[in-house]
């Protein structure tokens, strides 16, 4: 069962690094949205969501995910 927009938001929102990080790999989010933000590709490796968010862009590079993760 997927859990509800509010179920996924407060903890991202509201919650500290280990608790954004717990509830993305709950959720099970697509990297490939991460990495063409330009999300941290070592620290999205390792599952630290939070951390590798920290260099993400708001505009999306889709390129990015085919170099880094394939077609």
């Amino acid at each position: 069962m997927v859990p509800d927009h509010g179920d996924i938001l407060d903890p991202i929102l509201l919650g500290a690094p280990e608790e954004v990080d717990a509830t993305l790999r709950e959720v099970r989010v697509d990297r490939r949205v991460l990495v063409a933000h330009h999300a941290g590709l070592d620290l999205l490796n390792r599952r630290r969501y939070f951390d590798a968010a920290q260099s993400a862009t708001p505009t999306a590079d889709w390129g990015r995910v085919r170099k880094h993760l394939g077609p």
